[in-house]
């Protein structure tokens, strides 16, 4: 029991946490791993370079903190919903447009699919509202609201 007890006392504390949770496209340093900072030198073993940090997941990761190695695990997640800007717009009475043309500047990490949250009746003049709705690759959604002018030929 008492070597046991020794081996203990000699194996060093891992300074590091054992997982650090960041949204999707963040930065991260290796510093961000520290319990606390010890001003020790501290840097990636783990090329992180060849890790997608864009893409919601977990990643083990070795950090060199004054010389010795340690594990720790990196989760990536996604929980920000993608942003467009509304693009008004005008249509022929009866003609429903591509609701990906309602909507420009998207902006998310990853891939956004664009569809009506539920289509607007274009079926006579009038201004409507049309409310496009925003899906990113981890599920999250927002809706724009777009100005659509439908005009009624006479």
């Amino acid at each position: 029991m008492v070597l046991l007890g020794a081996i203990l006392l000699l194996m060093p504390k891992n300074p590091l946490v054992e997982n650090l949770t960041l949204e999707a496209g963040t930065a991260v340093s290796a510093e961000q791993f520290l319990k606390k900072d010890s001003g020790k030198s501290v840097s990636f073993v783990t090329d992180i370079s060849k890790l997608n940090l864009t893409v919601p997941g977990e990643h083990t990761l070795e950090i060199s903190v004054g010389g010795k190695t340690y594990s720790t695990v990196l989760v990536i997640e996604d929980k920000t919903a993608p942003k467009a800007d509304p693009v008004n717009s005008a249509t022929q009475a009866g003609v429903l447009p591509d609701p990906e043309d309602l909507v420009t500047n998207i902006r998310d990490v990853g891939p956004v699919t664009v569809s009506y949250q539920v289509e607007p009746d274009v079926s006579k003049g009038g201004e409507v509202t049309a409310r496009v709705l925003l899906t990113d690759a981890a599920g999250n959604t927002a809706v724009v609201e777009v100005k659509l002018l439908v005009m009624q030929d006479e």
